[in-house]
């Protein structure tokens, strides 16, 4: 039998592929990019490392903690105070005697004990890890947030959801601003990471589909790469200017972008692709008279596209047989179909007014796809699988060098403002070759160069101590950030293209929560480094090696319609095997059509 599917594109074209609506609700949805950003890296300047050392012993404390400074050794006696330690060396009748204690008068700090958590809470010496563990607990979070969120958007919408998890974190980003306690700076952490998810991912897939894919490569992967780079690079600047204050003004300050998103709240639409996906035909009327207004477009011109759009019949391979060709078995073509009955569109002419086909079209309008059928169904298994280790991978290194900015040759804003712009470098590398190339060509390139640079990287910390090696170190390491910021920014836009609409957000949302175990463990790469200097950029090289061979796995999406059914991406793959058969076909017989279709 014939299959069939809507496409949508046709209607996105007529309105205008790159119209007014288009852009503003991009831009709209984008805007959830501000605090998505500030909340994954505020942990850089919240939690910068504060120089320190023990507290000197002070008046009237009890110096029987260390007895070498009692009355009778304290003339003999030599004290310092190191970072961690107390060391004293005294001298007793010629015997040298070295003790070292704890700092047991406390930490002193080089700059007001209110700049960072570490100097706030003592997240030194032993508590160190202390530090990172709140890093580690919002990537928890968020990854519980990848697998609710987009499921709930599936369900509920794009919007609904999208401004409830803004709502939530400018709530949360409040209290953590007040927190009084490490605990309560935790607790704050892990539920910041969780709508952090929400508004990254649901921002991400209305992006995706409120463009035709011919647009699709301009606006989901150049210019929301772009955006998003801007978006980091603007917190290193706010970041600066505040950095006389606590990190609790800091925190309170990144709620802006919030706040702009839910005063804009009201223009915010609902894509279309959802609409029609989910049967909400009325509402998605709705939304495209307003689409048509704002782009100076007829709204009855375009309902009577979006109304005469057909559901696409794909026809099954045809078999040749003693020259004639004959259906696979259980296969019956578009032809015979039409004998049996009318072919069914999306609406039929009523009389005098248009009337909705339901019978015809509400199979494939409301295909319900559970969490489950990522695994049961073959090539969305297949799909599932590789996407979420490739995220994996880009996660931790991606991370990794954001967390790892103060330890370049510059300053710690320098650094960390540089390695945004080197993103944003690679956006312009991915405007040519995504609408040249395709998703797959560039994605290997990117994960090429990342491997390279963080391996060169490691081999110049290896030899800091040779004048000049720093510098070359910080260059390569910006060539390694620039290649995984762009593979990591395109993995946003290729994972939800090779998925259907009602799962679309739940695989994208599924891959996210993998990264953040890359994300969880990216602070601790230094703890790697100080036992084997070249394991991380080994490691790192040989997890882009294995991504590679992932990608190419994948099918390519460039210039296709975005899937809205299972069956939409069999036909991807049956369209590739049908060329391939055709191609060995005319090579044997020197025919220009084969004997499949």
């Amino acid at each position: 039998m014939a299959h069939n599917y809507i496409e949508i594109d046709p209607v996105l074209n007529a309105l205008g592929p790159v119209g007014i609506f288009a852009c503003l609700q991009c831009f709209l949805y984008f805007l959830g990019f501000i605090p998505d950003s500030y909340q994954l890296f505020s942990y850089v300047f919240t939690a910068q490392d504060v120089e320190h050392s023990c507290a000197a012993l002070q008046p009237n404390a009890n110096e029987f903690l260390m007895p070498e400074l009692s009355s009778d050794w304290l003339n003999s006696t030599t004290v310092l105070y190191d970072r961690c330690s107390i060391y004293l060396t005294s001298n007793i009748s010629g015997d040298v005697i070295t003790k070292d204690y704890p700092c047991l008068y406390g930490m002193q700090y080089e700059e007001p004990k209110e700049t960072s958590i570490v100097s706030e809470f003592d997240l030194v010496c032993g508590r160190t890890p202390l530090a990172g563990l709140t890093h580690t607990v919002m990537g928890f979070g968020t990854g519980l947030g990848s697998f609710l969120f987009p499921w709930l958007s599936d369900l509920y919408g794009r919007k609904r959801v999208f401004l409830a998890a803004v709502s939530l974190g400018l709530a949360l980003n409040l209290v953590n601003g007040f927190a009084p306690g490490y605990t309560m700076l935790v607790v704050c952490k892990f539920f910041l990471g969780f709508t952090q998810a929400g508004i990254g991912l649901v921002s991400v897939t209305a992006g995706v589909e409120l463009f035709p894919s011919s647009k699709r490569a301009l606006f989901s992967g150049f210019l929301s790469t772009l955006w998003w780079a801007m978006c980091i690079a603007s917190l290193a600047p706010l970041a600066y200017l505040l950095r006389s204050y606590s990190w609790r003004t800091l925190q309170l300050a990144l709620s802006w972008g919030s706040a702009l998103v839910l005063v804009l709240a009201i223009f915010i639409k609902e894509p279309v692709r959802w609409l029609v996906a989910n049967g909400k035909i009325d509402e998605a009327e709705e939304v495209l008279k307003q689409a048509a207004r704002l782009n100076r477009k007829d709204p009855q011109s375009i309902l009577h596209v979006f109304h005469s759009l057909s559901l696409h019949e794909s026809e099954p391979p045809l078999l040749s047989v003693n020259g004639e060709k004959h259906p696979l078995p259980g296969e019956t073509t578009a032809k015979e179909e039409e004998k049996q009955e009318p072919r069914s569109s999306l609406f039929e002419e009523g009389e005098g007014h248009l009337q909705k086909d339901w019978a015809g079209s509400v199979e494939i309008l409301e295909e319900k796809l559970s969490f489950l059928d990522l695994l049961r169904h073959r090539l969305l298994r297949k799909h599932i699988l590789l996407s979420v280790f490739i995220w994996f991978v880009d996660s931790l290194i991606y991370n990794a060098l954001y967390l790892m900015s103060d330890q370049m040759a510059l300053d710690l804003y320098t650094s960390f403002f540089l390695n945004s712009l080197v993103e944003g470098a690679s956006c312009i590398l991915m405007v040519f070759m995504l609408s040249r190339f395709g998703r797959k060509p560039t994605l290997v390139l990117f994960h090429v160069i990342a491997g390279i640079g963080l391996i060169a990287s490691s081999v110049c910390s290896h030899y800091k101590d040779v004048s000049g090696v720093h510098i070359t170190g910080t260059v390569v390491s910006l060539l390694g950030k620039m290649g995984i910021g762009g593979a990591f920014n395109i993995m946003f836009m290729f994972t939800p293209e090779i998925f259907p609409t009602n799962i679309r957000n739940r695989a994208l949302g599924t891959s996210s929560a993998f990264a953040t175990l890359g994300m969880m463990i990216s602070p601790y790469g230094n703890i790697l480094a100080d036992y084997a200097i070249w394991a991380p950029g080994a490691v790192f090289g040989a997890c882009c090696a294995l991504a590679v061979l992932c990608l190419l796995a994948l099918p390519e999406s460039k210039d296709r319609e975005l899937p809205q059914t299972t069956h939409d991406v069999e036909m991807w793959y049956n369209d590739v095997t049908s060329t391939k058969k055709k191609y060995r076909c005319c090579e044997r017989s020197g025919q220009e059509e084969s004997d499949y279709e």
